[in-house]
């Protein structure tokens, strides 16, 4: 394996560890997540969702009664995307190596009017859609990731174009890590689907954007 992409997802994984965030990777949270997303986005889904939203600091600047009133005027936008464009997809076993950002990107930008922001930050949108696809839709945070002020399209790509130029041989040693590193922390089983290009991509750009986390 290269040297480059390991050293970034080590670093990824030290500076996760620097924070309050959950030590398996979010395997539980995924776990959560299969379970509340059926496609009728309730108001159980809703409530789940929008404080999970509040923990991942995304409903920053806007009231939760003005979220809920866009939420439920884009409720039935957002089950009709779900049942045309993402779980066909899911369905199928895609995730963002084999889907385009225009094959996808109604449901960012359906989610982007429940919060729309003068700056077109891409953070709420690709939070929520990850919410909803996680192997689809990798998540676009200011503190942790390079490429906050990217459009949440150009972000999505830059995902895939990291991915893309990592040798398939460092894909597979990255994945086997990462699935060690979940298993070893959950003391169980990862997910089935979770979103494991996604998280090794972020993890490396993680540690592209904190490289001195390891004391090594």
């Amino acid at each position: 394996m290269t040297d480059e992409p390991l050293r970034e997802f080590e670093d990824g994984v030290a500076w996760w560890g620097t924070r309050n965030w959950p030590q398996d990777l979010h395997n539980a949270f995924y776990v959560d997540r299969q379970a509340m997303t059926e496609g009728t986005f309730d108001t159980a889904w809703w409530d789940s969702t929008r404080r999970h939203l509040h923990h991942w600091r995304a409903n920053r600047g806007v009231g939760r009664d003005e979220l809920d009133r866009r939420f439920a005027r884009l409720r039935t936008d957002l089950i009709r995307v779900w049942q045309r464009v993402i779980e066909p997809r899911l369905s199928a076993g895609d995730d963002i190596t084999s889907v385009s950002w225009d094959d996808v990107r109604v449901l960012p930008e359906l989610a982007a009017e429940i919060k729309h922001t003068k700056s077109g930050s891409g953070v709420f949108p690709s939070k929520f859609s990850h919410f909803i696809a996680p192997q689809l839709f990798p998540v676009l945070d200011r503190t942790a990731l390079p490429g906050s002020g990217l459009d949440y399209g150009s972000y999505f790509m830059l995902v895939q174009e990291t991915w893309a130029g990592m040798e398939p041989e460092d894909q597979q040693a990255l994945r086997a890590r990462l699935t060690s590193l979940v298993q070893q922390r959950s003391g169980g089983s990862m997910v089935n689907g979770y979103p494991i290009v996604n998280k090794i991509v972020e993890l490396r750009l993680i540690g592209r954007r904190h490289p001195t986390c390891q004391s090594s």
